[in-house]
């Protein structure tokens, strides 16, 4: 009798102090733990709900985000890839995982990835940041740029947190504007960008040298600061064609330098568009005509002369005819 007596208190002590009996099935202790929180079970399905749905709405935000994700271990090997990787790199995500990321990286980036990955390693919970070209499935090289996060520490993740995005057309596009942006500083004509108001948005070299304003007295000021008083009616007749569209203008003028001095120019204005803006601005290109314009004075007054000696000869043979018949 004693030793069933003692069982039933054991039996009752472990009850008291661990929540359910030493010899309930773990799911049973686990429902009771759950129910000794406090918790109906109607309260209980509602929580284990919302974490489902939570859940759920976070796999959706990394399997449909723009970005590519993917988890790697210490080796750097995949243990998880989003479907976004497809996109990005053409591989499926069962393609990746168990893949040694490092197969996937240009050789001549592969020393500079692996010390950041050591980098990232030592430093839990630091983004690191790197851009770098790793190998698409159809065997060409795409530029990536990614933030690697060590969460080892955390229980959802063990391991580097990698998001990456190709920006292969984005640095394209750059080196183009780099490309474009050297042509226009070293252009011997003077390249002038304006703003849909006519003020001055970008400045060259060639500008500079023109109408002796520096980039930063000239960015800001209005197109119109180009010229005399007198003429402001034709950079506001050159703008107006290219507010409304109608195209190119191109007009000789005169211009007004920052010492007051006037200078013969010849002006392009050509609108800039977007394809949903409209009109965005205009691009002025202009150049110095002045030694043109002096060697066509030049002539003119040669012409003239030669024309009035032409005449003086003229007349003095008419006069030396006419005393000779009389």
């Amino acid at each position: 009798m004693a030793t069933p007596n003692r069982t039933s208190a054991a039996r009752t002590r472990g009850t008291r102090a661990g929540g359910a009996r030493p010899d309930q099935p773990a799911r049973s202790r686990a429902t009771s733990q759950r129910f000794n929180s406090g918790l109906s079970p109607a309260e209980l399905r509602s929580a284990w709900d919302r974490l489902a749905a939570s859940e759920e709405h976070f796999r959706a935000l990394v399997e449909f985000a723009s970005d590519a994700m993917a988890v790697l271990n210490e080796q750097g090997t995949f243990v998880y890839a989003s479907q976004t990787t497809a996109r990005v790199l053409g591989y499926t995500a069962e393609e990746l995982v168990g893949r040694d990321a490092f197969d996937l990286i240009h050789p001549d980036d592969m020393e500079r990835t692996r010390l950041l990955f050591a980098e990232c390693l030592a430093s839990p919970g630091t983004p690191i940041r790197a851009e770098y070209r790793a190998l698409h499935k159809d065997g060409s090289w795409r530029e990536l740029e990614g933030v690697g996060v060590n969460r080892f520490d955390h229980p959802g993740v063990r391991g580097i947190a990698v998001s990456y995005r190709d920006v292969s057309e984005r640095n394209k596009n750059q080196v183009a504007l780099h490309h474009m942006a050297s042509i226009v500083e070293t252009c011997g004509n003077a390249i002038i960008g304006l703003d849909p108001a006519g003020r001055i948005e970008s400045w060259n070299s060639a500008a500079v040298r023109l109408f002796g304003y520096a980039p930063d007295e000239a960015i800001g000021k209005p197109f119109d600061a180009l010229f005399p008083p007198e003429r402001s009616r034709d950079s506001a007749e050159l703008l107006s064609h290219v507010r409304d569209g109608t195209g190119v203008a191109n007009r000789e003028l005169l211009g007004l330098r920052k010492n007051g001095e006037r200078v013969h120019i010849s002006v392009t204005l050509s609108p800039i568009k977007s394809a949903t803006a409209g009109v965005t601005g205009a691009s002025a290109i202009v150049w110095d005509t002045s030694e043109r314009k002096h060697a066509e004075i030049e002539l003119q007054r040669a012409k003239n002369a030669a024309e009035a000696a032409n005449r003086a000869k003229s007349d003095f043979v008419a006069n030396v005819s006419h005393e000779i018949r009389t």
